[in-house]
Formats: C-alpha cells, sequence, structure tokens
C-alpha cells in the first residue's frame, strides 16, 4: 500500500517525462507523509463527530443522511451536551450535599437533646412556682400562729390574774382552748408544707442537675453540626464555583430547558443514552424510538422527557 501511494503522488506531481531526481523524490516523500497525517486527523474529527453511529449505519450515510445532531456541522451541540452531563453531576453532587446537611443524624440527636432541655426547663418552671406558693403558704400560717400565740399569751395572763367572774372565766377558758387547738391545727399544716417544700425543692434540684447534663450533652452537638455544616458548606461552594466554570460552555438555551426540567424532575434533567438506554428512567428506547429521539434539538427522552447525550 506505501509503494502503490508513493506511485501515485510521484505521478500526480511530476511533470510529463521529468526524470526523478534524489530531490524530486524527497518531495514525493513529504507529499505522502502529510497525506497519511491528514488521513488519521480524518478519522479522528469522524470518530469524534459520529460518536454513537455504526460503521454500517456511516456506510449508509451517502445514500441515508444522519439525523442531524451526528453531523459535522454540530459539534458544538455534542460538546453542550457532554457538558450539560458534567452541569447534571455538579447539581446532583449539591443537591445531594445539600439534603445530607438537612437530615444529619447529629440533628435528631440535637432536637431530641434540646426537647428534652425545653421539657425539664418546664417542669422546674412549674415547680418553682408551686414552691413559691408552699412558701408563701408557709409564711401566712406562720404569721397567723404568732397572732394567735400572742393572744393566748394574754388571755392565759388575764385568766390566771383572777377577779372574774365564773361566767367571764368560762368564757375565757373557752378562748384560750380554742386559741390552743388553732395554733396546734397550723402548727400541723406548717409541718406539711415544710415536709412539700422541702420535697419540691428536691425535685428541682434533681431536675437542674439532669438539665445540666442535657444542655451539655446539646452543647456538644451543636458544636458537631457546625463543624459538619461548614464542612458541607465548604464542598458546595467548591461544586458552585466549578457549576459556574461550566454554564458558560453549555448553549444558553440548552441550560434554560435544563433549568426548566429539573424542579419536575427530581433534580435530574440530563442524562446519558448508552446502548439505547436513558441513564435517567433506565428504559430501553428501540431503534424507532432513538431515532425519533436523537432528531430533535435537544435529543429527549421519549418516555421521560429528560435530556439525552448520546454516548
Amino acid at each position: 500500500m506505501r509503494a502503490r501511494d508513493t506511485q501515485y503522488a510521484i505521478r500526480d506531481t511530476k511533470e510529463p517525462d521529468q526524470a526523478l531526481t534524489p530531490q524530486y523524490g524527497s518531495v514525493v516523500s513529504r507529499i505522502f507523509e502529510l497525506r497519511i497525517a491528514y488521513r488519521g486527523f480524518s478519522n479522528r474529527v469522524s470518530r469524534i463527530a459520529y460518536r454513537g453511529v455504526s460503521p454500517a449505519r456511516l456506510a449508509l450515510a451517502p445514500h441515508y443522511p444522519l439525523p442531524t445532531h451526528y453531523t459535522t456541522g454540530t459539534m458544538e451541540d455534542i460538546r453542550s451536551l457532554e457538558d450539560l452531563l458534567d452541569l447534571q453531576a455538579v447539581d446532583s453532587e449539591i443537591d445531594r450535599l445539600v439534603e445530607q446537611r438537612g437530615s444529619l443524624s447529629l440533628l435528631g440527636e440535637y432536637r431530641t437533646a434540646n426537647t428534652l432541655s425545653k421539657r425539664l426547663a418546664a417542669d422546674i418552671a412549674g415547680r418553682s412556682s408551686h414552691l413559691r406558693e408552699v412558701d408563701l403558704a408557709e409564711d401566712k400560717i406562720e404569721g397567723e400562729m404568732r397572732i394567735d400565740e400572742e393572744k393566748l399569751e394574754r388571755e392565759e395572763r388575764r385568766l390566771y390574774a383572777g377577779g372574774l367572774s365564773a361566767r367571764d372565766a368560762g368564757h375565757l377558758r373557752d378562748e384560750v382552748t380554742m386559741l390552743r387547738t388553732r395554733i396546734s391545727t397550723r402548727e400541723d399544716e406548717a409541718l406539711a408544707l415544710i415536709d412539700q417544700r422541702e420535697a419540691l425543692q428536691a425535685e428541682i434540684d434533681g431536675l437542674e442537675e439532669r438539665r445540666r447534663g442535657v444542655v451539655e450533652t446539646e452543647t456538644r452537638l451543636e458544636g458537631e453540626i457546625q463543624r459538619e455544616w461548614a464542612r458541607i458548606d465548604e464542598n458546595v461552594s467548591r461544586l458552585r464555583e466549578k457549576r459556574s466554570g461550566i454554564v458558560p460552555m453549555i448553549d444558553p438555551e440548552l441550560v434554560d430547558l435544563y433549568e426548566e426540567i429539573r424542579p419536575s424532575k427530581e433534580g435530574v434533567a440530563a442524562a446519558a443514552l448508552v446502548d439505547g438506554v436513558c441513564g435517567a428512567c433506565h428504559l430501553r428506547l428501540s431503534a424507532a424510538e432513538r431515532s425519533q429521539a436523537l432528531k430533535g434539538n435537544p435529543p429527549r427522552c421519549v418516555h421521560c422527557r429528560r435530556i439525552l447525550s448520546p454516548r
């Protein structure tokens, strides 16, 4: 084959009846090298431009034209679709990180600790309020007891001083007896209130100690969550910076369509078409469906209507 190409190159380039000289032979060799280089370059362009097209289909291309997105005039469209897949990968990772940010297992533990802390605080407040009421009742009883004791002391002095009629002395003895009974009853009430106050105070002390432990756990979890969020936010920021570098390489209309589809497709608007299978809905397209999909601008899956990038 090399000898034949050399023969044709010599025949096409030399003048009629011109003798082959060493210098003329070097020129022919250079022409042959350029022809081989061009042939390799043409093959590489064909492999890029007709990616995903079988050799048999290429052989029929002169008689049955290929879909427009497979022609060499749509190289930018092919690149846009490939860049769109890169954009989808970045957006999917961003969505995953954002979802992870809001569903950390630490958040559940923190919410549990926070809820328990608030409940304990409410219990402490309720018991503290009850304790204040008990203290007020105890102060009231002690005040009334002091008044009754002072009155009892006065009435006893009058009774023991004498000089009273039998009737007045009888009334005074009844009054003294009543005061003593009332003082005894109030002493019992005061003792009961003291026991109640001590029990409440013990409950409050226990609740406060428990709450301190819960608050410490809550604070620790909050710090861990903040550190994890900072790590996630850093990754999201890096991905968004990468995204801003990809978007300008894609056709603006294609980006607009992509952004329009994403919300209704669970964040996935573009996928690769590999061996006739949509990479998003994972359904196989028949030959007729593939042909129909690939005629679109851009190509879209006939099943899920996502944008397809043929591979």
